[in-house]
């Protein structure tokens, strides 16, 4: 059940994405453009979700949420969780529209 929970919030998450790729492909009416949005999609959900799992096999003892709390007492933390936040976006938003 807890799992099924899980996947309908990732799916909420999404929903922007899929809303704003399926507008596109309305107001563009072209098949091509459809494929380049559904390709860049999926390498970013591929992207994250590798490192996501490499980073759960590489460092098993790091726990996210705890990290997440300590950076919530201390706003220079805060700082640092954004601007990394920002840089990865930023990284995403490269590979994808760039490459």
């Amino acid at each position: 059940m807890q799992k099924i929970k899980s996947i309908l919030h990732e799916f909420k998450r999404v929903l922007p994405f899929l809303v704003a790729i399926i507008l596109a492909v309305i107001v563009f009416q072209d098949s091509s453009q459809i494929n380049v949005q559904l390709y860049a999609l999926s390498m970013v959900a591929f992207v994250v979700v590798f490192f996501h799992i490499a980073r759960q096999w590489l460092f098993p003892y790091i726990d996210l949420e705890e990290l997440v709390n300590i950076a919530k007492r201390n706003q220079i933390s805060s700082a640092i969780v954004f601007a990394s936040i920002i840089a990865f976006l930023i990284a995403v938003i490269h590979v994808t529209v760039i490459h």
